[in-house]
């Protein structure tokens, strides 16, 4: 081997790894000082080979042998860059991951939520003005468990015995009403005075405020026989500010006499 060849294959090897001791050389440059290399390489091993054997490399072997140069240089290229790419992925800050959604209540639509309750309720007092009703007065008690006030409104009541089913009618109270209970044996017919300021409808036509509740009455006839009505069941429903509908049912189990309630003026009896 001559000397000119050995600096060749030399020159060719530094060519090849110079591009990796200087990472921040352009990529056109880098690529073609390695091709470059890998070029004098292998014309520098062709030479030292037919010093070695004695023999010239006839043409046909010289184009094979520099077809796989270009070969191995692809190769070289292809892992190089696929290196240096993984190594940029590694060393480059994480995207930030956008930010959690959280929904919490003050976020949610504001509504009502109106939860009904009878806590007792009597029938079969008869209204002097009227005396071929028959009255259902209901004690009810609203509360409002959403995030919105809201009044209650357009009532309606509707009693169910053996199929069937019986409407109301709901009376205003003007100023007062009096009422007369039955009561069992021979003790007289008690009248009960309850006033405007009692009703359901005007106590509840004040926005109820979340977490608040109210207490009131409401006065209903019916054009039913007594007997028909006592064993019934009634079906109470109103709505709120969204004009959504809610039913309470009032049982037989909580009928009895009356009695005073909070937000209720107290029963004045005669």
């Amino acid at each position: 081997m001559t000397f000119g060849e050995a600096v060749g294959i030399g020159g060719g090897v530094l060519a090849i790894v110079a591009p990796e001791w200087v990472p921040k050389m352009r990529a056109w440059l880098r690529n073609g000082i390695t091709a470059a290399g890998f070029l004098i390489l292998g014309y520098s091993g062709i030479l030292a080979l037919q010093d070695v054997t004695g023999m010239r490399i006839q043409p046909l072997p010289l184009i094979i042998i520099v077809l796989g140069a270009l070969v191995v240089a692809g190769g070289v290229f292809l892992h190089t860059n696929q290196a240096r790419k993984k190594a940029e992925a590694l060393h480059e800050p994480a995207a930030p991951s956008p930010p959690v959604q959280q929904t919490s209540s003050s976020q949610q639509t504001p509504a009502p939520n109106l939860e009904a309750e009878v806590p007792q309720y009597f029938v079969g007092g008869i209204d002097p003005s009227r005396p071929s009703f028959v009255t259902a007065t209901f004690i009810l008690k609203i509360s409002n468990s959403g995030n919105l006030q809201s009044f209650a409104d357009s009532w309606t009541v509707s009693a169910i015995n053996n199929g069937a089913e019986y409407q109301g009618t709901i009376r205003r109270i003007n100023s007062s009403i009096t009422l007369l209970v039955p009561t069992s044996g021979d003790i007289p017919a008690q009248e009960v005075i309850y006033r405007e300021e009692d009703a359901i409808y005007s106590k509840a036509a004040t926005p109820i405020q979340p977490g608040a509740m109210t207490h009131g009455i409401l006065f209903t006839t019916f054009s039913a026989d007594r007997e028909a009505l006592i064993p019934a069941s009634f079906r109470i429903s109103f709505r709120d500010v969204l004009k959504r509908e809610y039913i309470v049912w009032a049982t037989p189990g909580t009928i009895g006499q009356t009695r005073t309630y909070p937000q209720i003026n107290p029963i004045e009896r005669k």
